[in-house]
Order: C-alpha cells, then structure tokens, then sequence
C-alpha cells in the first residue's frame, strides 16, 4: 500500500504476524545455541583453574572432575564439580 505525504511516496510493508514471530523465535534459538557453547567454554576454564586447587595425594579426587552444561527448554544450565559418583 503507498501513501503519499507531500510529494514522499511511503511504501508500507505488511509482514505477516507468524512469519515475523518464526523468526524471531530462530533468532532466539540460535543466541541460546551461542550461549551454551559460551557458557560450556566457561565452565572448562572453572573446572581446569579449580584443578590447582586440589589435594593430590592420591590422585582420585582430581581425576573425578566433571563438568556439564545442559540446555532445557529456555535455560542454559551448567555445573562444575568432583566426585559425581560419590566415589
């Protein structure tokens, strides 16, 4: 539809409501996805600074070092830490 405004022509552009909210939701998406990676290359860092700060007397304890990051729905969630199996 153009309109015309002292000698401007205005064109509107009529997006269609479900197409713009599909896209932003991909954008959504894709920003969580650069995120959890983000947030993954973190917590290895926490995790291999947290390693000098282990006793080491037999080893065990450091070799237990995990860390995860798990997206669930519209969260990133991560956790660092020794022990997982309450060896």
């Amino acid at each position: 539809m153009a309109k015309s405004s002292g000698g401007v022509k205005v064109v509107v552009n009529r997006v269609d409501l479900a197409v713009a909210v599909g896209r932003i939701m991909r954008m959504g998406e894709a920003a969580l996805d650069a995120s959890q990676d983000s947030f993954r290359d973190i917590l290895k860092s926490i995790k291999e600074s947290s390693q000098m700060m282990v006793p080491r007397k037999t080893g065990a304890l450091r070799k237990s070092a995990y860390f995860r990051v798990n997206r669930r729905s519209q969260a990133i969630e991560g956790e660092v830490g020794y022990d997982k199996n309450n060896e």
